[in-house]
């Protein structure tokens, strides 16, 4: 009612106003519809970016959901491969063991060979040693043996020669003796006797 009443009252004193104030007026409404189109306008741009805006920002929010939603995956991914380094460095630190445990267990196998191959090696250079000592022994002996064969031979032959000597000296006894059986007359003996004397000749074998 008083809006009303206030139109009302302008409305009575514009129709007293001249035409030329009246034509002002009418430029400053003119200016300030201008001024309020030109607001609305400027408005509606506002509220178009303002929804540009909330499009942008309801596309951001599902972006960053996506995001989110992503970097929890990629959190349990890391989390889940971490879990599964960590057990492959728990199984890998097993083996280590083990094979540090199998590697000490052969380094002792190696020095027990290490000294047993001592202990055949010594061994071996004493009877390399003993071998060493049997052939000399064998070639000294190998060397008596040829001068025994040699001494032997000398004997052999020296004996062929005794046994040709005996053989002469027999043959010469036989011959003697054949000759001195003949009977020898009393006259050519010191003693007188009546009786013819025989006189043999014995001999004597070489032994």
């Amino acid at each position: 009612v008083h809006g009303d009443y206030l139109y009302k009252g302008r409305q009575s004193r514009m129709q007293l106003k001249s035409p030329f104030k009246s034509r002002i007026e009418n430029d400053k409404k003119d200016m300030q519809i201008s001024q309020l189109k030109s607001d609305i306008a400027s408005m509606k741009q506002k509220e178009e970016e303002t929804e540009k805006i909330r499009k942008a920002n309801i596309d951001l929010e599902f972006k960053i959901k996506i995001l989110d939603q992503e970097k929890f995956q990629s959190e349990r991914d890391s989390k889940d491969r971490e879990n599964i380094l960590k057990k492959k460095i728990d199984n890998f630190n097993e083996d280590l063991d083990r094979t540090n445990k199998l590697l000490e267990e052969e380094h002792e196998k190696l020095k027990a060979i290490d000294a047993e191959c001592a202990y055949y090696k010594s061994l071996v250079e004493e009877k390399g040693k003993e071998i060493e000592r049997i052939k000399k022994e064998n070639i000294m002996l190998l060397e008596d043996k040829n001068n025994m064969a040699e001494e032997k031979k000398k004997m052999e032959s020296d004996m062929g020669e005794a046994i040709e000597a005996k053989k002469a000296i027999m043959n010469e006894n036989d011959r003697i003796i054949a000759h001195n059986e003949r009977p020898v007359s009393y006259t050519h003996l010191t003693l007188p006797t009546s009786d013819l004397v025989q006189i043999s000749v014995v001999a004597v074998s070489l032994k």
